[in-house]
């Protein structure tokens, strides 16, 4: 997950950074809803094309959604966003749930139903306050944090053991009973993090760096084929991974190397979200929102133009975008 405010180009992608906006899943504008099975799709706004439903969760001008996370689809699913706001979807309705903090909120991790992560800053630039918190099944706290440095994006390959990264390198490990920091093999802006297995991970960040996690050698800088910003990965398989950042830049990795695919758009893509290994999403400026349908990547219908921070994809169907939108969309069916 990356975070910060574009100026859209597709080489050398420069970028401006406001203080509330972070290349993630943001602004919430989801409305209307089915028991148990999601928001009714055929419910459409004024400018909501059919089949998506916007899913309203009374946010504000500058309310904007970084992240979600799908518990257990349909039904039990968390997020966050601008000045520590952090919402839950039970099946019907986005629900505001008590926060201990008033910092962003950036990235989002559930390594089991009762038990949650999430982290942010004041800022998504270096050096200023950071926060992580945990959920234990019945309220969100703060947890003790061994840095300042902004945290943008937090993974959980098992309960006990969790990866959280951020602005000047930022990487923090938990242990199972706190969280400690541990040296990067590079200084750089990380925007995201996965990890295929325990003993296997990746973090992506500014100018195409790439960093590869093995339990026998740490951190290490991977070959990577772009200089452009990486805000978000997803690792299937050990050899089954995705990167999406600046640009439309779409890179997958098949257990040797990160290779380019061809990508329908040049807007940066913020978020990658698969839900098998021959269908995922990315979504990202503009609106912007492509499918991936096990042979190529294609544009499909967005339920809006504003910049989407994150796409979610539920298994086997539905899938959730949100942003700078003031609201969470919804669509049931595979997205085209």
């Amino acid at each position: 997950m990356g975070v910060g405010k574009f100026l859209v180009r597709k080489e050398g992608v420069h970028m401006r950074r406001r203080n509330v906006l972070l290349v993630l899943v943001i602004p919430i504008l989801f409305w209307g809803c089915s028991s148990g099975k999601g928001p009714e799709a055929g419910k459409t706004g004024p400018t909501t094309p059919p089949g998506w439903a916007a899913v309203s969760a009374s946010l504000g001008y500058e309310d904007y959604i970084y992240d979600i996370a799908i518990v257990e689809a349909p039904n039990n699913i968390w997020a966050v966003g601008t000045y520590g706001k952090i919402f839950h979807y039970n099946g019907k309705e986005w629900q505001s749930v008590p926060s201990p903090t008033k910092l962003h909120l950036f990235g989002l991790a559930f390594p089991r139903p009762d038990e949650g992560w999430a982290v942010g800053a004041d800022k998504i630039i270096p050096d200023h306050q950071s926060v992580i918190l945990r959920f234990d099944g019945q309220k969100w706290q703060e947890f003790p944090n061994p840095g300042t440095d902004t945290l943008l994006s937090v993974f959980f390959p098992q309960p006990d053991a969790g990866w959280a990264v951020g602005a000047s390198s930022n990487i923090l490990h938990y242990n199972g009973q706190a969280w400690e920091k541990v040296e990067p093999p590079v200084h750089c802006y990380l925007s995201g993090v996965s990890f295929a297995s325990p003993q296997e991970g990746w973090a992506v960040g500014n100018n195409g760096v790439i960093l590869h996690y093995t339990a026998d050698k740490g951190w290490q800088v991977y070959p990577s084929p772009t200089k452009v910003n990486l805000y978000s990965v997803q690792l299937i398989s050990p050899d089954n991974g995705w990167i999406v950042g600046a640009g439309g830049t779409i890179l997958h990795y098949n257990g040797q190397k990160w290779q380019p695919l061809a990508s329908p758009t040049e807007m940066v893509l913020s978020k990658v979200s698969f839900r098998s290994p021959n269908e995922g999403f990315a979504a990202g400026a503009a609106g912007t929102l492509l499918r991936y349908d096990g042979k190529e990547w294609k544009l499909v219908e967005s339920p809006g133009r504003d910049w989407f921070y994150v796409v979610a994809a539920m298994n086997p169907e539905g899938i959730w975008v949100a942003g700078r939108n003031r609201n969470f969309f919804y669509k049931k069916d595979r997205g085209d």
